[in-house]
């Protein structure tokens, strides 16, 4: 799963920083590597506990600038991290880190030692749902701010594994909803 896999990862590092990222994440033709130290750059500021990139689909719609939470209709009362412009045409690059309530986990630099000090990611969660969301509010509860780093634009192929939109996955969508409503409570926090 996704939590173990990374709090694994999280074990062996060894560096200041962390930068956890999808296997279907990868930069723009040309980009390399440079990406990675604009996107931890906001970490040199202590308030600051994860940063998070803008995230295309291959087709150049938005598929990330940051996360709101929101309520389902139908549903019990319960915030859902939600991606507002997904599928439109993103806007242009600000010039610098805008604060947002949650970046998605598919690229989200963190600092090795606060993420230590939460004791890794919530493994609590069913499969890749809610736990970059958790961790998020985890920060926001020591005080710390969430930044999109809006000018780091990289593609992710989202969900296009077979099979990844079951009646299991809408499950264990639900029962990771739960879970994180009984634990944070975002719109308090706002």
């Amino acid at each position: 799963g996704y939590a173990p896999a990374n709090n694994a990862g999280l074990a062996a590092a060894r560096a200041a920083h962390i930068c956890l990222l999808n296997a279907d994440v990868f930069p723009r033709q040309g980009e390399g590597m440079a990406w990675l130290p604009r996107l931890c750059a906001p970490l040199s500021k202590p308030k600051v506990g994860a940063v998070g990139a803008t995230l295309l689909f291959e087709d150049d719609t938005l598929q990330h600038a940051g996360m709101e939470y929101q309520r389902m209709p139908g549903l019990p009362p319960w915030p859902f991290p939600t991606h507002p412009g997904k599928g439109g045409r993103p806007g242009a690059a600000g010039p610098g880190a805008r604060e947002v309530s949650a970046v998605t986990g598919a690229c989200l630099a963190i600092r090795r030692a606060d993420l230590q000090a939460l004791g890794g990611l919530d493994e609590d969660c069913i499969i890749a749902d809610f736990e970059d969301a958790a961790l998020c509010e985890a920060l926001r509860a020591r005080g710390q701010r969430i930044m999109l780093q809006p000018d780091v634009v990289l593609y992710h192929l989202e969900r296009q594994t077979p099979g990844s939109h079951t009646p299991w996955r809408a499950g264990a969508t639900l029962v990771n909803a739960s879970h994180f409503a009984a634990r944070w409570n975002p719109d308090a926090q706002a």
